[in-house]
């Protein structure tokens, strides 16, 4: 078990090395991203950042997604304990927002609004057009809805940030597979050429997750014995591995 410590009434673990170096990189790079193994911990990294960086940003709105709004709430919301709700405890409530389900909070630089969108469906850039972020939290970003056109709900939320004054985005993903329209629009073309705000991409595996303890981890180790597997590799290891044939 790491050296613990506190985030108002959260109680943590202290990050592996690795986690920090990411933590650190996103404040100066636009653009962060962490994909990996299950029960990494990669959402709970991001959403600290975001927590960090929304106490001090001048913008007050600010997006969250996943699959849908319920996903994202839980994910970033709740998060097991981990999430906004708790980072925020005592300084922020549960609200609407433009039809949105929102988290509404006090920080030092003022009221900041978090609002939950799902993106997955083809209609779902609908949600988020004619709005302006400041910033972006994704999770499981690989879920939400790609394609060549204007539906593309990725190029609208990234779109959509265009005016912020101190631009910022996190997702993270489980591995899909190596043809995903995630690898070849965004993260192989920005990891061969960075935009030009910055690029932190963190790859992770299961032993990244310094919060669990050795029975947890054995026990889900145990679920994948064959270390050569696809299962292994993508749900161990956060490796992008896809079935042979």
């Amino acid at each position: 078990m790491g050296k613990r410590k506190f985030v108002n009434n959260v109680h943590l673990i202290e990050p592996s090395e690795r986690y920090k170096d990411y933590y650190s990189k996103c404040l100066d790079n636009e653009i962060n991203c962490l994909e990996g193994a299950y029960r990494a911990g990669k959402s709970v990294i991001n959403i600290l950042s975001f927590a960090n960086y929304l106490e001090y940003c001048p913008d007050r709105i600010h997006l969250a997604t996943g699959a849908t709004s319920g996903t994202a709430r839980l994910n970033i919301c709740d998060c097991n304990g981990l999430g906004l709700k708790y980072l925020f405890a005592g300084r922020c409530k549960q609200g609407m927002y433009e039809n949105h389900e929102c988290l509404k909070i006090k920080t030092k630089t003022g009221e900041k609004i978090v609002i939950f969108v799902g993106g997955s469906e083809s209609n779902a850039y609908k949600r988020i057009q004619g709005l302006s972020f400041g910033s972006w939290l994704s999770v499981e970003v690989a879920n939400l809805y790609i394609s060549e056109d204007e539906k593309n709900f990725i190029d609208m939320a990234i779109s959509r940030l265009t005016q912020s004054k101190d631009k910022r985005i996190w997702w993270d993903l489980n591995p899909v597979y190596p043809s995903h329209k995630i690898y070849t629009k965004y993260l192989d073309k920005w990891a061969k050429k960075a935009p030009s705000g910055g690029f932190n991409y963190l790859q992770c595996s299961l032993f990244d997750n310094t919060a669990l303890t050795n029975s947890q981890r054995q026990s889900f180790l145990s679920l994948y014995p064959d270390e050569n597997s696809m299962e292994y590799q993508r749900y161990i290891l956060g490796n992008r591995a896809c079935a042979k044939g």
